[in-house]
């Protein structure tokens, strides 16, 4: 993973490394996200992977994307859930 990255964006890498099919679409080591493709790709999604996909993107860009936390909450299982949970507890953006 990326060695030049801020202590954020180190935070988020390692929130997103945990779900492959969303990990791919940032390079740590260029610090970009590749959002063209991540936006195409969020129809062929199941409703959790769209939820975090929107999740993470609006950290990395600083705006919603389209991310709702209601419907989020309730389509994500415990564990997705608490990622939620920890970062309202000390938000943070890369």
């Amino acid at each position: 993973m990326g060695q030049n990255l801020t202590p954020e964006q180190a935070r988020f890498a390692k929130m997103v490394v945990g779900y492959p099919r969303l990990s791919g679409y940032w390079d740590f080591d260029q610090r970009i996200c590749h959002e063209t493709e991540l936006r195409k790709a969020l129809n062929a999604m199941s409703s959790g992977e769209e939820h975090l996909a929107r999740f993470f993107l609006g950290l990395w860009n600083g705006n919603d994307e389209g991310f709702d936390m209601l419907d989020a909450v309730r389509d994500l299982d415990h564990q997705e859930r608490q990622q939620l949970i920890d970062w309202l507890r000390d938000p943070f953006w890369p």
